[in-house]
């Protein structure tokens, strides 16, 4: 499976920008990456909904992608 073949060409740009900020900021570091990509294929195109998430906060489209996928995506138990 290919992350890929949930994005338009025109896409890809914004999919990996919002895929490297949930993987190197600390406010995403709970984040499991494992279960990044299914997350990703699973929620299929979501560019209507990050258009409408970066207009209404005033941010760019690939990181209102970024914090849906960072919503939908499984976060890591931590150890206690």
């Amino acid at each position: 499976m290919t992350i890929h073949v949930a994005f338009r060409q025109t896409d890809i740009r914004r999919a990996i920008k919002a895929v490297d900020m949930l993987m190197n900021r600390a406010d995403f570091s709970e984040i499991d990456l494992e279960h990044l990509p299914a997350t990703i294929f699973n929620l299929g195109h979501i560019d209507d909904e990050a258009k409408l998430d970066a207009k209404t906060h005033g941010i760019p489209v690939w990181e209102a992608m970024g914090r849906i996928w960072y919503r939908k995506c499984r976060k890591q138990r931590k150890a206690l």
